[in-house]
């Protein structure tokens, strides 16, 4: 299957999902593009005796309305800080998944998980923007571009400004995304 990114300073991003190398990345990204409830522990919230969490600390998860906020011009450009930190559709996070691992990231326009270290994939994520082979092993590449490879460069092109950190100069804000092609139902409401 595929997700459509419709960044509106840059133009739209179609990814292809690889769900059989990383079927838990895809699920969870498709997750994140569509959006979820997540059942979240707040400080000072009453939990009950299984340490559950109550209904006042659920927190919408969803990609729509994030900005990518780091860009380094000729390797990544990196998204997914969503409100409330780092969730996943499995909870805090997700472990690596082995096949997703393998595969190499030797090409512009590849879908990976950004991740602190083994085992921790949630709600980020990075598109690479040339060969990032350095990364490969240690980050579970999940789809690719297959179309809008344009509004990846101009992306690119929003580089950080000397001594400003590695934001964007141009904010590029996801303002809407899900599931590409729309299923028929949703293309029919359209």
């Amino acid at each position: 299957s595929g997700v459509l990114l419709c960044c509106p300073q840059v133009g739209e991003l179609v990814f292809e999902l690889d769900e059989a190398a990383a079927p838990q990345a895809s699920a969870n990204f498709l997750g994140l593009c569509e959006g979820f409830r997540a059942r979240r522990r707040v400080p000072g919230a009453l939990y009950g005796r299984g340490g559950e969490v109550g209904p006042a600390s659920s927190v919408f998860c969803c990609y729509r309305g994030t900005a990518f906020h780091r860009l380094l011009p000729g390797q990544l450009l990196h998204g997914g800080r969503i409100a409330g930190g780092d969730a996943s559709v499995f909870g805090a996070s997700f472990n690596d998944e082995p096949d997703g691992l393998r595969k190499d990231q030797a090409s512009r326009g590849l879908l990976c998980m950004a991740n602190s270290g083994p085992d921790t994939n949630a709600s980020q994520f990075y598109i690479t923007l040339a060969p990032c082979p350095h990364l490969s092993g240690s980050h579970v590449r999940f789809g690719r571009l297959v179309s809008g490879d344009a509004a990846l460069a101009a992306a690119e092109a929003a580089a950080p400004a000397q001594g400003a950190g590695d934001a964007p100069s141009l904010p590029v804000t996801i303002a809407a995304c899900g599931r590409w092609p729309p299923p028929p139902a949703a293309a029919a409401a359209a």
